[in-house]
């Protein structure tokens, strides 16, 4: 195996615990987290070729510095170029958190989970076909439910790479779950119309009846419209999407985790009307994605917190 080390300027601020904290504490994951040294775990593909990438923050929350070891039989300059890019998207690398923070600076409660996690930003991995999936299968599910079947099926469909007695997988392509037949989902407990709607799905886009590319592009009402015609897909997941695809003034009225946080940290009682709950969110208005983000990563710390995890 040869290795490559490159470097990322995070801009700050950025702290590189709290925005991979799904991965420590995750029952099914696919990537890998060690709490020992902080190191983060990731395959990533690049014509065909697995590489391993071991991530680490050098630097601090103010001025962080992501150190990535990459891993793999072949090491090109495109490759690593393409790693680079694939990593500086996922983790937000070129975003500045500060307006967002100045922003919602008025909103006492918001900001103090702010402080709280300063330097938290969204981890957003893969492509938008990646993105619908992951929505497909968490739909009418509960959390742990939902990363058990991704897991079965990142590790039943995706590429594999083994390294020192571990296994990483990058998430299936869409043309290999163009090829999959239904039962095969089924036997990793897919229920039988997230088996269609998914399979469905990837014929249409290596068919060329679906464009994510061109999707990926249009503003976000053209992109509710255009993606909600396809079966099995609603505003919950068109909303979903478009926080992944980096706008960030979408509120995702559907999300239930969303309408709990708020009534949660705002102290609203149980019985509040769904109007009152999200008219909360008029304080953060044009930054509505970053303060869900942080309402779902507060909610799920204090769930945890509880559970004694």
């Amino acid at each position: 195996m040869k290795h490559f080390t490159i470097v990322i300027d995070v801009v700050p601020p950025y702290d590189f615990f709290a925005s991979t904290h799904s991965h420590r504490y995750k029952k099914y994951h696919f990537d890998q987290y060690e709490r020992s040294n902080g190191k983060y775990k990731k395959a990533y593909e690049f014509e065909n070729k697995l590489l391993l990438a071991e991530m680490v923050n050098e630097g601090t929350v103010k001025k962080p510095r992501l150190s990535v070891s990459l891993i793999g039989n072949s090491i090109s300059e495109r490759a690593v170029d393409s790693v680079r890019t694939q990593i500086e998207r996922q983790f937000l690398a070129n975003t500045d958190l500060k307006p967002f923070y100045k922003h919602c600076s008025h909103d006492k409660t918001l900001a103090g989970l702010l402080a709280q996690y300063f330097g938290l930003k969204p981890n957003y991995p893969g492509d938008l076909f990646e993105c619908v999936t992951r929505c497909i299968i968490s739909q009418q599910i509960n959390v742990t439910f939902a990363d058990k079947v991704e897991m079965n099926y990142v590790q039943k469909f995706g590429k594999k790479l083994a390294h020192h007695g571990e296994s990483f997988y990058v998430y299936p392509d869409v043309k290999t779950v163009s090829e999959i037949n239904k039962k095969d989902l089924l036997n990793i407990q897919f229920s039988e119309r997230k088996a269609e709607y998914l399979i469905d799905l990837a014929r249409d886009v290596v068919n060329g009846i679906v464009d994510f590319h061109k999707m990926e592009s249009l503003p976000a009402e053209a992109f509710r419209k255009e993606i909600t015609k396809i079966r099995g897909i609603g505003m919950w997941t068109a909303e979903c999407c478009l926080m992944h695809l980096g706008h960030r003034d979408i509120l995702p009225r559907g999300d239930i985790g969303l309408h709990q946080a708020i009534r949660r940290f705002y102290n609203l009682d149980k019985d509040t009307g769904l109007e009152k709950v999200l008219k909360y969110a008029d304080k953060w208005k044009g930054w509505e994605s970053f303060a869900t983000y942080y309402l779902w990563h507060a909610l799920t710390n204090d769930r945890l917190k509880k559970s004694g995890v």
